[in-house]
């Protein structure tokens, strides 16, 4: 405890103030003993093995065009769905299918279809499909949309 003491008497510092400027010494000194290391032990390059990814990249690349190729459609470059089987062949009318056949429209999900169905029942036949905008999460983009699979005879 003598260069807190000596501090103390030297310079004013009180018990606490000389114990922070010992501790930021010492800090100083360890990181200057650090630094002065890492300096002095290099390793060299050839001790550390370098590795070639190019390989890796190349046959990823490859794999991944392959998969992007085969999950999009030829004919309008969309990617295919679960759902594309069961698209409706012609349009669905909306004053007549029940939530099954709702469901097969894409957009159309079990709460949409639902909700068509019994805002149909409530309020009455469909005069078009913009009449769909009624029903609540149904916008005019989705109207738009929905429009090439339903039709309101």
């Amino acid at each position: 405890m003598r260069p807190l003491r000596f501090l103390q008497e030297r310079f004013g510092f009180t018990r606490h103030e000389s114990a922070v400027l010992l501790f930021l010494c010492v800090t100083l000194l360890v990181g200057h003993g650090v630094r002065w290391y890492r300096h002095s032990v290099t390793v060299p390059r050839d001790a550390v093995r370098q590795f070639d990814y190019s390989s890796l990249d190349s046959e990823f690349n490859a794999r991944a065009r392959t998969v992007l190729r085969d999950s999009t459609d030829d004919t309008r470059g969309q990617p295919k769905s679960k759902r594309d089987a069961s698209l409706p062949r012609e349009r669905i009318d909306i004053n007549r299918a029940g939530e099954a056949e709702l469901l097969a429209v894409p957009g159309i999900g079990p709460a949409t279809a639902r909700r068509i169905v019994s805002d149909r029942r409530v309020h009455g036949r469909f005069r078009s499909v913009d009449d769909l905008m009624r029903i609540r999460g149904i916008g005019p983009k989705k109207v738009e949309r929905l429009r090439e699979y339903v039709l309101a005879r």
